[in-house]
């Protein structure tokens, strides 16, 4: 006897109801939400519709790169990280990333990674962090600061919600005009090497999306406000630096966050956010973590450095940026290391034992850190010194008497996380921040890493410390790494090789050690020979590196940027990371526009447009290329203003006619059109003429160039002949050039 077949509608409405619950259990409990999921057999029993409508989980395997966002809970003192894994060639959110165990630290925006879970919807939740489930493909390049930063601020807000929280008088205020803005912070920090900020204020615009219902979803909101600027006739992709301001409290925890580097880079100022905290967040932006304080139980022995009686308050640094921000002091010398600020003989390693002078870092000459590395440790020790001048004109005595002790760890961005360390605590009392300095006499010893600090004399303009370094025993070096030659080129399914020497540099009282080489790169057979192998101090071993792109592959044409690492069997103080190049090359096929035609009217706003270059097996190339936009028509329908492989089309008249561009790669070309139509407006509109230099001139050459009577495709070859050649008789439009002006007047007549 054959049981009732349930009711499909039933069955979706089970499923629904499962998907909502096992999403806030992926919020809450990623590990319970892997414990929960159907196993393979299960989800094979599963009707397909059920899948199709993706109400059920699955494993996936995919790669894109990571969008890192660091939420900052100021008021509750904590930190939340946010991974999102974009598509590879669009901004669109694929997953956010969650963590079972070992969630990843550190990583930057645009990384390339390979991810593996199970995703349900568009939730992809790992196992772990590790190398198993999250591989980097390729580490992200932190863009650097400019000497000019230039910003947009986004103003938005929600369907349900259209209150404007600040105005862009309040915004730009705060960052550009006010004499303690974020512009006059940086200029003073960084010591004239961000010498200036800018800010370009849009909106508001309202999103379509309600505020308050579902999840967090700041990086899609941030998207959807990129595309209403970029309506509206904003030129967004020129920003390498944007700010999003949009009404709060919300449904997001935190009181603001922003990317861990990345290009562009993003902040979210939930609200009427002051200052400090927009300084606090662009250190973000340029792949600062935190300033924090270890906080260390009274009477604790050895080493402050990774010990449990002193864990780590993650905002515990109250008198820098980057930890408690309440106020706009300025950065730790470790992240001003880090940033570049200080010169290089401005940070000073003490190898040996003896007497080091250190000045104020708030002033520009002098040295300004001493760096102890450490034999025993993943962790390095900074000295440095503050003093009341400038933004840090409110320093308590307690900080301004003594120089300071952070530590920062041994990793591919060493220095962008700090711990500022309490160097005197006093016997029956917890480890305290305000008080953390040393004074004239006080002694730090670190007997695990045979360091002994003593403060000898200070005044307002240095300080003097006594190091002495005592260890006498193995010292752990990262190796060094040498790639021959950096740079070479191939075609599809042509190996090159590469020579890379790796040296240990460890001390000569070490033992041999382990050695293991890795690279990848997404769509490329990547291999060394040995990727294993062992090294005596000072030895050293040269591998071979092959690189050969399958024919298969879908790797665009272009430079490419491999990652090479080292790391022995250790805790990372073997580990070193270098770069090397590598050039696709290949011929242009095609280029296309997007959208694929325009029907607007008189009065509109411009219509955006982009263009993208193909190879000759339809893959996007993405550098190398160049791009020149053009318009035809039969009443000056419109203007094309480019910018690169974007522009925009300002419709003037009706009619009708054709917008064109031009994509360059090599010695290679193609050309693109779309058709674009002008309706008149209700409202009158005044006639435009056309740009001399883009219609044909009564003096101007005949546009038959090959002389048939026809305008057709033989003479749009000879004037793409004539573009190089610069002959004077393809000069349709007299005025001087053989220029895409020419082809404009040309394509006018094509056909006639």
């Amino acid at each position: 006897m054959t049981g009732k077949q349930p009711d499909l509608n039933e069955v979706v409405a089970t499923a629904t109801q499962r998907k909502e619950e096992l999403l806030r259990v992926i919020e809450d409990n990623p590990q319970a939400f892997l414990e929960t999921a159907l196993t393979a057999d299960q989800l094979a029993d599963v009707p397909q519709e059920i899948k199709d409508r993706g109400l059920v989980e699955k494993t996936v395997q995919t790669q894109g790169k990571l969008a890192v966002i660091v939420i900052d809970d100021l008021d509750k003192q904590q930190e939340k990280l946010e991974f999102y894994l974009d598509e590879p060639t669009t901004e669109t959110v694929e997953y956010q990333l969650h963590f079972a165990s070992n969630e990843p630290e550190m990583l930057l925006t645009d990384t390339q990674v390979a991810a593996s879970g199970k995703a349900l919807g568009n939730e992809l939740v790992l196992a772990t962090g590790g190398n198993q489930d999250l591989q980097v493909v390729t580490q992200a390049l932190l863009t650097e600061p400019g000497v000019t930063e230039r910003f947009a601020v986004i103003m938005f807000n929600f369907m349900n919600d259209h209150s404007q929280p600040m105005t862009p008088t309040d915004i730009h205020r705060r960052m550009i005009d006010d004499t303690d803005s974020m512009r006059a912070y940086y200029l003073e920090n960084s010591y004239g090497a961000i010498e200036n900020m800018t800010a370009d204020v849009y909106g508001y615009f309202t999103i379509p999306y309600e505020k308050n219902t579902g999840y967090c979803d700041s990086y899609t909101w941030a998207i959807a406000a990129d595309a209403a600027a970029f309506q509206s006739g904003v030129n967004i992709t020129s920003y390498s630096r944007r700010v999003y301001v949009f009404p709060g409290p919300n449904n997001c925890t935190g009181s603001a966050w922003a990317t861990l580097g990345g290009n562009p880079s993003r902040m979210w100022m939930p609200g009427n956010s002051y200052t400090p905290i927009l300084s606090h967040e662009f250190g973000h932006n340029l792949g600062l973590g935190h300033a924090s304080f270890l906080q260390c139980s009274p009477g604790y022995s050895g080493s402050p450095l990774e010990n449990v009686d002193c864990p780590s308050s993650e905002y515990g640094d109250p008198f820098a940026i980057m930890g408690w921000s309440q106020t706009h002091d300025h950065f730790n010398a470790v992240h001003k290391t880090f940033l570049d600020w200080f010169a290089p003989e401005q940070v000073i390693t003490a190898t040996q034992s003896g007497v080091y002078s250190i000045t104020p870092i708030e002033t520009s000459d002098g040295v300004k850190a001493v760096q102890i590395d450490l034999p025993q440790s993943v962790y390095s020790y900074y000295l440095s010194y503050r003093q009341p001048i400038g933004v840090d004109a409110d320093l308590p005595p307690a900080i301004t008497n003594g120089a300071q002790l952070h530590a920062t760890p041994y990793d591919v961005y060493a220095g962008s996380r700090s711990f500022l360390i309490d160097v005197n605590p006093p016997p029956s009392l917890r480890s305290d921040a305000q008080t953390s300095t040393f004074e004239d006499g006080d002694v730090f010893t670190d007997p695990v890493q045979g360091v002994t600090i003593t403060q000898l004399s200070h005044s307002n303009t240095e300080v003097n410390l006594n190091v002495q370094l005592n260890y006498t025993g193995c010292r752990i070096n990262s190796p060094t790494v040498e790639i021959s030659p950096f740079s070479q080129s191939a075609v599809l399914d042509q190996t090159v090789t590469y020579t890379v020497t790796v040296t240990n540099t460890d001390s000569p009282d070490c033992s041999a050690s382990t050695f293991y080489v890795y690279g990848y790169y997404y769509q490329m057979d990547l291999n060394m020979d040995p990727n294993e192998f062992s090294l005596h101090p000072q030895e050293s071993k040269t591998i071979t590196v092959t690189i050969l792109v399958p024919p298969e592959s879908n790797l665009s044409l272009g430079s490419h940027t491999v990652d090479f690492y080292t790391r022995g069997n250790d805790d990372g103080r073997h580990s070193a990371h270098t770069t090397f190049d590598f050039v696709l090359t290949g011929s242009l096929g095609q280029v296309a526009i997007n959208p694929g035609s325009i029907d607007t009217t008189v009065g509109l706003p411009p219509t955006q447009l982009s263009a993208l270059a193909y190879d000759e097996y339809s893959r996007p190339i993405w550098s190398g290329v160049s791009y020149e936009w053009g318009m035809s028509s039969d009443n000056t329908v419109g203007t094309v203003q480019p910018d690169y492989n974007i522009a925009s089309f300002l419709p003037l008249n009706p009619g009708s006619g054709d917008l064109w561009v031009i994509a360059r790669y090599g010695n290679d070309f193609s050309i693109g059109s779309i058709r674009v139509t002008v309706a008149p407006s209700n409202t009158p509109q005044p006639s435009v003429a056309p740009p001399p230099s883009a219609s044909a001139s009564p003096t101007g050459a005949e546009p038959d160039l090959d002389g048939d009577n026809d305008m057709d495709v033989k003479d749009v070859l000879e004037l793409v002949a004539a573009l190089v050649s610069q002959s004077e008789r393809a000069d349709l439009n007299n005025d001087g050039n053989v220029d895409v002006f020419d082809f404009a007047v040309l394509v006018a007549r094509f056909g006639r």
